[in-house]
Parts: structure tokens; sequence; C-alpha cells
């Protein structure tokens, strides 16, 4: 076989098995109507509530990561970040079955003690032993995310000590020189 026969056919497949895999993709990839991928389902909402305020809890009077409108400033980060929402969108169900099957429920919302206990073992376990897609690497995820939503706010800006941004008076930028 020549070379460049070789070469066509070898293109030939990567590109057949490219459009194979595009076609056979999980469902979580799929894009909905508006060709935007799903955000937070109302049946992981509540787990993904309590995850955050094991991550950022009430403190004094800094509210919980729950008390600052979470859901709709996470489903607009998934929006600005396709991967990010991909990601979750794979994740987010099975790391919510997860902690619904460990973690009695009652009232919707589980008990913060064992989910505690819970993520910090997840915590410890993805920092030794990271495993693509794990509840352990979902939750590291998770607590990137939630803190970076929680710390944007003016609520996060308080409770570490920031006032918020500082706007520069034209005197102030005319005295740097």
């Amino acid at each position: 076989m020549k070379r460049r026969r070789f070469l066509q056919l070898a293109g030939g497949a990567a590109l057949g098995g490219t459009a194979l895999w595009w076609l056979r993709r999980p469902a979580g990839d799929a894009p909905g109507p508006d060709g935007a991928l799903p955000g937070v389902s109302a049946s992981d909402a509540p787990v993904l509530l309590a995850v955050a305020d094991v991550i950022v809890p009430r403190f004094g009077d800094s509210p919980a990561a729950s008390e600052i409108d979470l859901l709709p400033r996470f489903e607009s980060l998934l929006a600005s970040s396709p991967e990010r929402a991909t990601f979750y969108a794979r994740h987010l169900p099975g790391f919510a079955e997860r902690v619904r099957a460990r973690i009695p429920m009652p009232g919707g919302r589980p008990d913060v003690e064992l989910l505690t206990r819970l993520c910090e073992r997840w915590y410890d376990q993805a920092r030794r032993e990271p495993a693509p897609g794990s509840a352990p690497l979902v939750f590291v995820a998770l607590r990137h995310d939630v803190l970076q939503l929680y710390y944007a706010t003016p609520a996060g800006w308080r409770f570490s000590g920031f006032d918020g941004p500082v706007h520069w008076s034209a005197e102030r930028l005319a005295g740097l020189g």
C-alpha cells in the first residue's frame, strides 16, 4: 500500500471515529433547544445548596453560601463556561445521587454533620487519589466554584474584611505621578 493511500484511509478512519463519538456522546453533553447546556435540576438543587453551606457556613453576621442566591449565580457561571457546564451536566446528577444514598435527607435537606464529614473525607480522598468524575473530584470542583461565587459578592467581601472595589478619584490618580 502506498503512503498516500494509507494516509487517506487513516484520516478517514479518524474522521469517522470522531463523527461516531459525536453522534453517540453522553446525553449530558447534549445542548438544550436554545443551544445551552442544562443547568442544575430541581432534584439536585437541594444537595448543591447543602454542600455549598458545608463549604461556606453561616458565620456571625455573614450569610451561608446558599443565602446569596447561589443557584442563579451558579447557572450563570455554567452559561459562561461550556467546559464547566459539560462537566457538571455529566457528573452533578451522580454526585447528588451519592449524597442522597449516603446521607438521610429529612425535609429535603441532608443532615449537616454527616454531610460535613462526608465532604471532608471526599476532599482528603481527592487530594490523595483523584479519579476523573468521582464524587471526591466533583466535590473539589464544587468547592472551588462555590468559593469563587461567594467571594465575588458583597457578603463575601465583608466576611473576608475587604470593603469592596476601590474607585480611584482623578485627584488620587494624578497624585500617583
